[in-house]
């Protein structure tokens, strides 16, 4: 049986239910490809307890603004009613285009290799000079910005429950507010740019799902990035000690050809790895099933939680001599 909300953005965006192909929407959207062999569009259905219009509209003008400064991103596409943002009784409907190639193969030394970590950063990079350079424009954003009367901006902490992890959490909060907020280091961000929410085409990057951007420290993405991209990089070769400091050196360099990178960014990557080690892990206890875990979430879990209560560095990169 096809869903009513389906069939209801099929109508609005003219293609058949039938036609539509379900694809991973992380823990949190419903996400469908349909369209025609040459044109392909991604269809995103959000659940409006989540996100209202408003921050919707402001996550597409911001794609808006990556576009128009030469950046490759996913551009929403209007419906055949003209609009953008299409609304159900109980969601949002919004449809894109497919982004051009595919996602890196990170077992292929063609593509997983220096230039392409350089070609990554160097597009964080614009990114963030793009936010950097845009203050009148994206301070009208609205979207989510950390905010000392709600430091819980990832609303994890319920979902943590162990008391020692909630504590290390809210200490990590307190870290992190002792940062700058000045355009150097803060601003509007992708906040969940990991090589899932890209494709590449000749070495060239498209980024897409913008559904988590906010207003945060540039730092934050680069972990994620590193977070991801070591994650599954080691996986691949885990004999490949040296991974760690070859990607964010080749990484960090191409950043730097877009963004000046400050001393205080750097400092900052290993706040925000802590802090995606326990985004991660409150995620994922809410959302596996922990009666039936396969044998990698099961290690992954483990893992996780040990590194965080043991405050374990997340990899053997030295960020300080960086």
């Amino acid at each position: 049986m096809v869903d009513r909300t389906l069939i209801k953005a099929a109508q609005l965006f003219g293609f058949h239910p039938n036609e539509a192909v379900p694809l991973s929407g992380g823990f949190r959207n419903s996400v469908y490809e349909y369209g025609t062999e040459d044109h392909r569009f991604i269809l995103r259905i959000t659940d409006a307890a989540r996100r209202n219009k408003k921050e919707i509209d402001s996550e597409l003008k911001w794609i808006e603004c990556l576009h128009n400064n030469g950046l490759s991103v996913s551009r929403p596409v209007k419906s055949l009613n003209d609009r953008f943002i299409e609304q159900t009784e109980e969601s949002f409907l919004v449809s894109f285009m497919k982004a051009d190639g595919a996602p890196v193969n990170v077992s292929s030394p063609e593509q997983w290799n220096p230039d392409f970590f350089r070609e990554w950063g160097r597009y964080t990079g614009k990114m963030h000079a793009i936010s950097r350079n845009g203050e009148t424009f994206i301070k009208n954003l609205n979207r989510q910005a950390w905010n000392r009367n709600h430091p819980d901006i990832l609303n994890i902490e319920r979902n943590i429950p162990s008391r020692e992890i909630q504590q290390k959490y809210r200490s990590l909060l307190t870290n992190i507010w002792d940062f700058k907020l000045d355009n150097s280091t803060y601003g509007f961000i992708h906040n969940d740019f990991h090589q899932g929410n890209f494709f590449v085409h000749d070495g060239k990057i498209t980024a897409f799902d913008f559904d988590d951007c906010a207003f945060s420290w540039f730092a934050n993405d680069i972990a994620v990035s590193f977070y991801h991209a070591f994650w599954q990089g080691m996986s691949v070769r885990p004999d490949h000690v040296e991974f760690g400091t070859e990607f964010i050196e080749h990484f960090l360099e191409g950043y730097s050809k877009e963004m000046q990178l400050t001393k205080d960014i750097i400092k900052q990557i290993p706040v925000f790895l802590k802090m995606r080690e326990l985004f991660l892990y409150a995620l994922f206890l809410q959302n596996w099933d922990l009666e039936h875990l396969e044998d990698w979430q099961a290690y992954t879990l483990t893992n996780l939680k040990e590194s965080i209560e043991k405050e374990l560095p997340y990899s053997n990169v030295d960020f300080a001599k960086l």
